[in-house]
């Protein structure tokens, strides 16, 4: 392994550059098991690594040794070099990879990183510098909120910090978030705010920038700056254009404000009227900006410090509110700290840009193996291009950029998104593949049900509806994961509901068919809902049926509605549960005798500072390789950035697999002809991938639980294919 260490210093997973994995002999099956606890360990490693996007590793199975490379495209491995007969590859690997400079091993150098003296200790601080319409803007990264576990998938950071105008010296927080995006996607997160931004939605962040993440282009001479996609490496390859592999260009973007998780509510009224305001941010975002979610869950909800909201005066007058108690109600709400945030926008899309309908998509109603991206929906309707990307060379950036296949794609080939707004690729010519009855996004936790059943001869376009009934899913998820603010349930009371019906990893109907049916919603719902959620279970129930109960499914196995559900619907119920509240359910618990201590005076909570080892709050720099006395002078090695301080680990693994240190999660049969089912084969085929991987990353894609200890690994998987599936819904086949 290589690592460096201060004196003294605990090893962990933050202070590794690489690792091996060593077996004593090698043949077919260690060569499979090695690879498949490599990918585990090799998900541990960028987990606790911040800013890192490159895995290296190498295995040694008996005399022979293979060099494994991990990132967000899949994986390339080498073949086996005999370490007995080729000596010299075997040492050239070793010092390759304990020796490679940071770029190299997969670091992002755009995020600078110093040495500064902090109480007498040398210390490691993470900054990056960004220009924002002609403002030079420097940005301190203090905490990780949440990093991605997976191999597979955005492989999402999100990191908390302060900006400051280089002019000005003006201090504000941010959210600083970089996620590895399908460039086929035509609308960015960035893009998507900017448009909502314009049009004034309240109750969503707001976009200070966004930008793609440049690295050194390894694939070109002299190694310029280009914009990092998982091409660049594969691109010098033979196999290049024979092998698949996932094509994903890594994006950033910087919003405001800084926020908690929903689950971090202070009392009933907050909660309630943060759902109030995701309700009425949806639907100003679809009537007004025109702009579908499509990716509502229990992780995407926040709650932030915000001046100058609304006070929904409006929506209670249309509700029928009395005089008096609106005034009452706007005048509880104004005295609110914080309020509801509708965060993460990635899967987002104006609704007016549809490429199928449901009638299009009929002709793939008795195809065994129907497309699973909507750019794979013949291009007979349109004479658009079809997966093709917009590039400029590597060596002139300034240049126009141009359309060109993916399958076309080479190390000179520079990929540039449509990002903010003022997109470089105006007039975007191709079709769109983020709305598509072929083609659903969510979490399967949280995902409606007109969705999970989405398949063969059951194609769905994804509508505000089906939004709606994620965000009520959501808020019994809460009822029934807490017993109050900051009270979560026993594990014995959690394996009994929220686990069976919202900790889902797979495509389920379970949590729509229990709540609907009248034999299952008391006993195996209402019954775990704890006393201080009383006040407001009648709106649950009202809200159960006019949205669940009429579900149906019609003669052709497709679900159906007998009645209509609308954002009015959804805003009336919570105005009216609000307006009978009575006045403890808006006393923050813990605070009944005004002890705001825990708050700050911007009214935002401050939190503990994480205490579990491992967890780091600052990197002290290790002391530089002096020769020895011998006169040997070993590898220079610089050290590591430094990884800041992240989410308090909630729950150990049993060991290392394809679920990080903090997910909680373990693979219940690690054999090795399971694991091969656990791979989604139609995955494999999506339209959005490349040509190149030795090994497709076995998939765990999961939507993390960010800093909130009441969650403890409890989450779903999030998909972008209802159609890749490999199981079977329940009831079908």
């Amino acid at each position: 392994m290589s690592c460096w260490l201060a004196p003294g210093s605990e090893f962990d997973w933050r202070h590794l550059a690489a690792f091996a994995e060593v077996k004593n002999r090698g043949g077919k099956a260690n060569e499979k098991s090695s690879y498949i606890e490599t990918a585990g360990k090799a998900s541990c490693l960028l987990y606790a690594q911040d800013g890192r996007h490159v895995a290296l590793c190498f295995r040694i199975l008996g005399s022979s040794i293979h060099l494994t490379i991990f990132d967000r495209g899949g994986s390339l491995s080498t073949c086996g070099y005999d370490i007995n007969s080729e000596p010299r590859d075997f040492v050239r690997i070793l010092i390759g990879v304990t020796s490679a400079p940071h770029e190299i091993l997969g670091f992002d150098m755009s995020i600078a990183w110093e040495q500064q003296q902090r109480n007498g200790k040398t210390v490691g601080v993470k900054a990056l510098n960004v220009r924002a319409d002609d403002t030079e803007l420097s940005i301190e990264l203090d905490r990780v909120l949440f990093i991605s576990d997976n191999l597979f998938g955005r492989g999402t950071t999100v990191w908390g910090g302060m900006i400051r105008g280089m002019q000005t010296k003006t201090r504000e927080p941010v959210v600083v978030k970089d996620s590895w995006i399908d460039p086929l996607r035509k609308y960015t997160e960035g893009r998507i705010l900017s448009i909502l931004n314009a049009h004034r939605i309240e109750g969503v962040p707001t976009l200070v920038h966004e930008q793609q993440v440049k690295a050194p282009c390894l694939s070109a001479v002299a190694n310029p700056p280009a914009n990092h996609s998982t091409h660049f490496l594969r691109a010098g390859l033979s196999q290049f254009k024979t092998s698949p592999y996932y094509l994903r260009v890594l994006s950033r973007i910087i919003t405001q404000p800084v926020g908690d998780l929903i689950t971090d509510f202070s009392c009933l009224g907050e909660l309630l009227v943060a759902f109030l305001d995701y309700v009425v941010a949806h639907k100003n975002a679809v009537e007004v900006a025109h702009i579908l979610h499509r990716d509502i869950s229990l992780f995407n909800l926040f709650l932030a410090d915000v001046t100058r909201r609304n006070d929904h005066k409006e929506s209670m007058e249309m509700a029928g509110l009395p005089e008096e108690a609106w005034v009452e109600l706007c005048e509880r709400i104004a005295k609110l700290r914080r309020r509801g945030v509708l965060g993460d926008w990635g899967y987002a899309v104006p609704m007016a840009e549809h490429t199928a309908t449901r009638s299009d998509a009929a002709q793939f109603s008795d195809a065994t193996d129907p497309p699973t991206s909507p750019i794979e929906v013949p291009s007979q309707t349109t004479d658009e291009p079809v997966n093709c990307v917009y590039v400029v060379p590597v060596s002139s950036e300034s240049a126009e950029p141009r359309l060109i296949s993916v399958a076309d794609l080479t190390g000179d080939h520079n990929i540039v998104l449509s990002m903010g707004p003022q997109s470089e690729t105006k007039g975007d010519s191709r079709e769109t593949i983020d709305m598509s009855p072929l083609h659903c996004t969510g979490t399967w936790s949280w995902m409606s049900a007109e969705l999970v059943m989405a398949g063969p001869g059951q194609s769905v376009v994804h509508d505000p509806l089906h939004d709606l009934e994620s965000l009520f899913y959501v808020l019994v998820g809460i009822y029934v994961l807490l017993d109050g603010p900051s009270k979560p349930k026993c594990d014995k009371e959690l394996a009994q509901c929220f686990d069976k019906y919202f900790n889902t990893f797979e495509p389920s109907m379970l949590k729509t068919i229990t709540i609907q049916s009248d034999i299952t919603w008391r006993p195996f719902i209402l019954h775990h809902i704890s006393e201080y959620f009383q006040p407001a279970v009648d709106l649950l129930t009202r809200l159960r049926d006019a949205l669940i109960v009429p579900l149906f499914f019609d003669d052709h196995g497709n679900i159906r509605r007998r009645q209509p559900f609308t954002h009015d619907m959804f805003i009336a119920n919570i105005i009216d549960t609000l307006s009978h509240l009575g006045p403890d359910a808006w006393v923050p618990v813990g605070q009944e005798n005004n002890d705001n201590s825990d708050y700050s005076s911007s009214g935002v909570k401050v939190e503990d500072e994480p205490t579990q080892s491992g967890v780091a709050k600052e990197v002290i720099i290790p002391p530089l390789v002096s020769t020895d006395e011998s006169g040997f002078s070993p590898p220079s090695l610089m050290p590591l950035p430094p990884m800041l301080r992240r989410p308090t680990p909630h729950q150990l693994a049993a060991g290392p697999g394809f679920y990080s240190l903090d997910s909680g999660l373990a693979l219940r049969d690690t054999a090795a002809e399971d694991l091969d089912r656990t791979l989604p084969q139609k995955r494999r085929r999506s339209s959005s991938r490349g040509e190149f991987s030795t090994h497709p990353v076995p998939s765990s894609s999961s939507r993390g639980t960010q800093s909130n200890p009441v969650l403890r690994g409890r989450r779903g998987h999030s998909t972008g294919s209802i159609l890749q599936r490999g199981v079977h819904n329940m009831g079908r086949k």
